[in-house]
């Protein structure tokens, strides 16, 4: 039975997918320029600005 994750990150889609980098790599660039899923940038925990 596959239990659902939280997938923040390209480590997180590693770590549950299980497949080699430049596949994931490759496979996740498409979905981008598909417009599928769109890229971030990265903001480490607790450097948000706040109001």
């Amino acid at each position: 039975m596959f239990a659902p994750s939280i997938v923040f990150g390209f480590g997180d889609f590693e770590r549950v997918l299980d497949c080699p980098r430049n596949l994931l790599a490759a496979r996740l660039r498409m979905l981008v320029e598909e417009g599928i899923l769109a890229t971030e940038t990265y903001e480490e925990s607790g450097s948000r600005s706040r109001p």
